[in-house]
């Protein structure tokens, strides 16, 4: 199975385990935490599923992002702006339907929230993305990215569009391998 498909596979296990983690601190800090406590037991429940749920989601993808000072800063803005948004809705829900279901819409809300900004916020750009997989000519290696023709201009072989995808396919699997 391809790294790729395995870190979509985990990134949907994000929701399940993103329940298990609400239920058991919600289980805890009812069990701990004295009845006139039960406001501050809702604030724990969803922040730290908002927290659990965006380390899982950072670690999971930090390889694959070009972390970069733009990127980094919009990333810890957006988790604030999300928090903030979280505790906004957790507070106003909570009179209509309870400090537990409040607590879940707040964090969970935040945390999918802030994944949704994530993926637009560590998208590569166009030039990353020509940077990052340069296609080479088959018969001498020369650099063909950028060009807006398939003739390589070094040694002057007319390529297919089909030789040169098929190439970088191959090369792409032997470093997956390795």
């Amino acid at each position: 199975m391809p790294r790729l498909v395995s870190k979509i596979l985990q990134s949907i296990l994000v929701v399940p385990f993103g329940a298990i983690v609400f239920t058991l601190i919600a289980a805890l800090t009812e069990e701990l935490l004295p009845w006139q406590y039960a406001r501050r037991s809702a604030v724990m429940t969803g922040g730290g599923t908002w927290l659990f749920m965006i380390v899982y989601w950072t670690a999971l993808w930090r390889s694959y992002v070009l972390w970069t000072r733009y990127r980094t800063y919009r990333t810890l803005a957006s988790g604030v702006l999300c928090a903030g948004a979280g505790a906004a809705v957790g507070y106003f829900s909570a009179p209509l339907w309870g400090l537990i279901i409040a607590s879940g819409l707040g964090g969970g809300g935040a945390a999918f929230a802030w994944m949704g900004w994530t993926t637009v916020i560590w998208r590569q750009t166009r030039e990353e993305a020509g940077a990052a997989a340069p296609v080479a000519c088959p018969v001498c290696g020369y650099n063909l990215s950028g060009l807006k023709h398939t003739t390589c201009p070094e040694c002057g072989a007319s390529l297919t569009l089909e030789q040169l995808l098929s190439r970088q396919r191959s090369e792409e699997v032997r470093s997956l391998k390795s």
